[in-house]
C-alpha cells in the first residue's frame, strides 16, 4: 500500500489526500455525534426506567407489607404499557419472590434473590455475569463518564442503592429499594431489553452514515477540479525535463510564465542546466591530465602489489606457524590431561579402598592426607585445562534448567564442615529466589566454590557470609542473581585488587608458600562470568575482611527440571566387561565393580573386547578410550557394526572410561556410538550411577546394609551463626550407638527420610503453584513429623511454619519458607552424613 501511494500520480495523491483529510473529519464529527448521542439516550433509558421503578415500587409497597399477592401482581400487569419492559420482579427483603411479570425475558442463570437483596445493601460489589464488556463506543466515551456495561449506584436512602446492571444478553436490570418509613421491605427488579433504544440508534446510525458518504462524495468532486491547479505546471516542467533528457541539449531552457513557487522551480532548473554544462567543460579539461596521471600511477601500484604479495606470503606462513602451536599446545594438555587423569584415577580409587579397610587412628589420618591432596592435584589439572579451553576460545557453556535454591545449597554447604574446623561462623542468607532458571548450574557452582573456598581459607577468625539476592531487569523473562561472599580475614589492598583476576597472580607473592594455589580461580571465575554476560569485583580493606561479587542474568523457566535420584551403594546381577590397558585402572575396576556385586571380566584392549562380545554375553561394557592394538572407538564402531547386521534389537551400552576431559573427547565418543562418557578419575558412586542409569532394573539387587554409626566427636566446633541442623541429643537419647539393630534401624530410617522428603518438596512446591492451602498444610505436616523422628530440629520448624501457612490459607510467603525449608535440608544430610562412619 505504501508503495503504491509513492508510485501514484501527482493528481492521484492530491485527491486521495484531500479525501483523506475529510474523512477524517467527518469521523471524528460523527463519532463525537454518535458517542453523545449514544450516552445521552442511554442515560435517558435508565432515568425513565428509574421513574417507573418509582412509581410501581410505590404502589407495590402496601402490597409487601401487606402480603397481597393478588394486589402485586395487578400492579406489575400495568407494565404492559410499556412494551421494552420485558420482566419485572418483586423480592421480599429476605430474597423471596413475592410477584413476577415477564414476556420476552431471557433469564440470567447465575441472579438470585438473595444476591440482588445483598447488592442493594451494598454487602457485595457486583454479580458475576453481570457486566460484560463495554462497547467500542462506551469505551471510546469513557474518558468523561463511567464506561458502560458496569455497575451505575444511585444512592437511595442510606445504607441503600438503586442500581443498573447490563447482562450478557444485552439487557437493563436495575434493582430498586422498597421502602416504608425508612424501613427496608423489598426490592423492585425491572428488566428492560434496550428495544426502543436500539431501534432509534439504528435509524440515528444510519442518517449520520448517509450524510457522511455525501459529504465525502461531495468532498471527492471538488478535489478532482482543484488538483489541477498544482498538476498542470508541475506536468509542463516534467515535460521539459524529458525533452532535456533525451536530446542532452543542456542549452534548452524552460519558459517561466508565473512567479509563485513553481516559477520559481523554473529558475532552479534553468540554473541547474547552467551548471551542468561548466561542468561537462571542465570535465572535458579535466580528462586530458587524467589519462596521463593513469599511466603514472599504474607503474608505481605494479611495482607496490609485488612487495604486497611478498607481506602476504610472510603473513599467511606466521599464521600457518601459529595455527601449528596452537594444535600442538591443545594436544599436549590432552595428552597431559590423560597421562596425568589415567595413574590419579587408580591413586584415588586405591585411597577410596584403603580407606574401607581396617586402620590405625594414625594410618586413616595419612590415608586422608593422601587423597586430599590427590584432589588437590586434580584440582589444579582441571583449572589448567579450564584456563586452556578459555583462552583458546573452545570454551562452551552448558545451559539447561536447574534449581537455583538446590545449587546454592549444594555449594554452600559442601564447606560447613570446614568452617566448623577453623572456628568460624558460616552463614547464608538469601532473598526469595527464583524456583527454577537456564543457565550453566555447574560452573556456576565452581565460582561459588572457589569464592567460598578462598574465604575460608584465607580466614582465621570471625564469619564467612553467603548472601544472593534476586533482582528484576526490564525483560519479564529474565532475573539477576547477585551473590556476594564476605569474610573477615586478611583483606586486600585496594592496588592489588584489580591483579588477583589475572591468571598466574596473587595479591601476595608469599601467599603461594603459605595458603597455597596456583593463582587460576579468580582468573576463571571472571573468565566464566563474563561469558555468562555478567560481572565480578570485589571491596576490600587490608585487615577488615574482604567482600567478592559477581551477577548473571539467566532465564526464569516455568517448572523445575525432575532430577534423576541413584540409590546409593545399589548392588547388581549383571555380567560387565572392562576394556583397560593400564594395570592399576584393571584392578580398580574390577575391585570397584565386583563390590558392587557385578561379575567382571577384564581385556586389554579393543580387539579383546571384540573377540569376547562374540564369544560371550555381557550386559555392559566399560571401554577405555586410548589403548593399543585398537583403541575404544574403532572397538565400539566394530562393536556398533555388528549389531546392525545382526539386527540385534536391545544394543548393549558402551560408556567411555577416559582420561580425555576435553568437551571434543565427549563429542568424538559420542559420535562413533558410545552411550556415555565418564572421566578419569572416577568413584565406585560414579560406577553405581552409570550402571543404575543404563541397566534394566531387574539387575538392581538393592542397596548395602547400612553402615554403622559412630557418635561425633564431642569438642566438635559448631557454625557459630546457624548452630547444629540435627540435635543430637535426641538420637542419643533415643537410640544406643553401640547396639548394631539401632544402627541399622537408624541407618534404614536416614533412607526412609530422604527419599521421602524430596517427594515431598515436590510435591509442596506443585501445590504452592496451584494454590491448594489444604494440601500445603497435609504436606508440610507429614514432613514435620518425619524430620523430627532425625532429629531435625530446625527443619521440623520450618515445616510448622508452612503448616501454620496452609491452615489460614496464607500462601504469600510460600516459597520464601519452602525456600529455607530446602536450604535446612541439605544442612541436615550433611549432618547426617558426618555422623555415619565408614567402617
Amino acid at each position: 500500500m505504501k508503495i503504491s501511494f509513492r508510485d501514484a500520480s501527482i493528481r492521484y495523491k492530491l485527491m486521495l489526500i484531500i479525501g483523506a483529510a475529510s474523512l477524517l473529519a467527518l469521523l471524528v464529527v460523527a463519532s463525537a455525534i454518535i458517542i453523545n448521542e449514544y450516552i445521552t439516550r442511554k442515560q435517558e433509558t435508565e432515568r425513565n426506567l428509574s421513574s417507573l421503578a418509582d412509581m410501581v415500587s410505590w404502589n407495590s409497597s402496601v402490597a409487601l407489607v401487606f402480603v397481597d399477592y393478588q394486589s402485586a401482581e395487578q400492579t406489575l400487569s400495568m407494565l404492559r404499557t410499556q412494551p421494552e419492559v420485558v420482566a419485572a420482579f418483586l423480592y421480599k427483603d429476605e430474597g423471596a419472590v413475592f410477584a413476577e411479570y415477564k414476556t420476552s425475558y431471557r433469564a440470567v442463570e447465575r441472579l438470585a434473590g438473595r444476591q440482588i437483596i445483598r447488592l442493594v445493601k451494598k454487602e457485595i460489589a457486583s454479580i458475576e455475569g453481570m457486566a460484560p464488556a463495554p462497547s467500542l463506543v462506551s469505551k471510546v466515551g469513557g474518558w468523561y463518564k463511567s464506561p458502560f456495561g458496569l455497575t451505575a449506584n444511585r444512592p437511595s436512602e442510606a445504607p441503600f442503592s438503586e442500581l443498573t446492571l447490563y447482562d450478557r444478553y444485552g439487557q437493563l436490570h436495575l434493582f430498586h429499594p422498597i421502602l416504608i418509613d425508612n424501613e427496608f421491605v423489598g426490592v423492585l427488579h425491572l428488566v428492560d431489553d434496550l428495544s426502543r433504544l436500539n431501534t432509534f440508534l439504528f435509524q440515528f446510525y444510519r442518517i449520520i452514515g448517509m450524510i457522511v458518504l455525501f459529504t465525502l462524495f461531495s468532498t471527492l468532486l471538488v478535489s478532482a477540479r482543484l488538483q489541477r491547479i498544482f498538476s498542470t505546471p508541475v506536468l509542463e516542467l516534467m515535460q521539459a525535463m524529458k525533452a532535456v533528457a533525451i536530446e542532452k541539449k543542456f542549452t534548452t531552457r524552460v519558459e517561466k510564465t508565473r512567479n509563485d513557487e513553481f516559477g520559481q522551480l523554473i529558475d532552479v532548473y534553468n540554473d541547474m542546466l547552467a551548471e551542468i554544462r561548466q561542468r561537462d567543460e571542465m570535465l572535458d579539461k579535466h580528462r586530458a591530465d587524467l589519462e596521463f596521471q593513469v599511466g603514472a600511477r599504474t607503474a608505481e601500484l605494479s611495482k607496490k602489489n609485488e612487495v604486497l604479495k611478498l607481506a602476504v606470503a610472510d603473513a599467511l606462513a606466521s599464521k600457518e606457524e601459529a595455527e601449528m602451536a596452537n594444535r600442538a599446545k591443545s594436544q599436549f594438555l590432552a595428552n597431559m590431561s590423560h597421562e596425568i587423569r589415567t595413574p590419579m584415577n587408580s591413586v584415588l580409587g586405591m585411597i577410596d579402598f584403603l580407606s574401607e579397610s581396617d586402620l590405625t587412628q594414625e594410618q586413616r589420618h595419612s590415608v586422608e592426607i593422601v587423597q586430599q591432596s590427590a584432589q588437590l592435584l586434580l584440582r589444579v589439572i582441571n583449572d589448567i585445562l579450564d584456563f586452556s579451553k578459555i583462552e583458546s576460545g573452545k570454551f562452551v557453556l552448558d545451559y539447561h534448567p536447574f534449581d537455583c535454591n538446590q545449587m546454592i545449597g549444594k555449594s554452600f554447604y559442601l564447606f560447613e564442615n570446614q568452617a566448623k574446623v577453623k572456628g568460624l561462623g558460616y552463614r547464608l542468607i538469601h532473598s526469595e529466589l527464583p524456583a527454577c532458571v537456564e543457565g550453566d548450574s555447574l560452573r556456576l557452582s565452581q565460582i561459588l566454590v572457589n569464592l567460598l573456598s578462598n574465604a575460608i581459607k584465607f580466614t582465621a577468625q570471625g564469619e564467612v557470609t553467603l548472601r544472593v539476592s534476586s533482582h528484576p531487569i526490564l525483560s519479564e523473562s529474565k532475573v539477576r542473581l547477585l551473590f556476594e561472599v564476605s569474610d573477615t580475614g586478611i583483606g586486600i589492598e585496594e592496588d592489588k585488587q584489580a591483579l588477583i583476576f589475572d591468571a598466574f597472580s596473587q595479591a601476595d607473592g608469599s601467599m603461594t608458600r603459605v595458603f597455597g594455589g596456583t593463582g587460576l580461580g579468580l582468573a576463571i571465575a571472571r573468565q566464566l562470568v563474563t561469558l555468562m554476560e555478567g560481572n565480578i569485583g570485589v571491596t576490600s580493606q587490608p585487615g577488615k575482611g574482604a567482600t567478592f561479587w559477581f551477577w548473571v542474568e539467566l532465564e526464569k523457566k516455568a517448572a523445575v527440571p525432575a532430577e534423576t535420584h541413584f540409590v546409593a551403594d545399589c548392588r547388581f546381577s549383571a555380567r560387565l566387561l572392562v576394556a583397560e590397558d593400564y594395570p592399576a585402572n584393571q584392578l580398580l575396576a574390577k575391585r570397584a565393580l565386583e563390590s558392587l556385586g557385578c561379575q567382571v571380566k577384564i581385556v586389554n584392549n579393543g580387539l579383546e573386547a571384540v573377540d569376547e562380545l562374540q564369544r560371550e554375553h555381557y550386559d555392559l561394557v566399560f571401554m577405555d578410550c586410548q589403548m593399543p592394538v585398537m583403541d575404544g572407538y574403532q572397538a565400539t564402531m566394530a562393536i556398533r557394526r555388528r549389531e546392525s547386521e545382526e539386527r540385534v534389537r536391545t544394543p548393549i551400552p558402551v560408556i567411555a572410561l577416559t582420561a580425555h576431559a576435553l568437551a571434543e573427547d565427549r563429542a568424538k565418543c559420542l559420535a562413533v556410538g558410545m552411550d556415555e562418557w565418564v572421566t578419569k578419575p572416577f568413584t565406585r558412586q560414579d560406577l553405581n550411577g552409570v550402571l543404575q542409569k543404563w541397566l534394566p532394573e531387574r539387575m538392581m539387587v538393592g542397596a548395602e546394609p547400612s553402615r554403622s554409626i559412630a557418635a561425633p566427636a564431642r569438642n566438635t566446633v559448631e557454625s557459630s551463626s546457624q548452630g547444629s541442623a540435627i540435635d543430637l541429643s535426641f538420637l542419643l537419647q533415643n537410640f544406643n550407638f553401640d547396639d548394631p539393630n539401632d544402627i541399622e534401624f537408624m541407618g534404614h530410617l536416614k533412607q526412609v527420610f530422604q527419599q521421602n522428603a524430596e517427594q515431598t518438596f515436590k510435591s509442596l512446591q506443585l501445590s504452592i503453584e496451584s494454590n491448594d492451602a489444604d494440601q500445603v498444610r497435609k504436606l508440610a505436616h507429614s514432613l514435620k513429623s518425619i524430620s523430627a523422628n532425625v532429629g531435625a530440629k530446625e527443619l521440623s520448624s520450618r515445616c510448622y511454619m508452612l503448616e501454620q501457612a496452609g491452615q489460614q490459607n496464607k500462601l504469600q510467603n510460600a516459597e520464601a519458607i519452602l525456600a529455607g525449608m530446602h536450604f535446612e535440608f541439605y544442612r541436615v544430610l550433611t549432618e547426617l552424613n558426618d555422623i555415619f562412619v565408614k567402617q
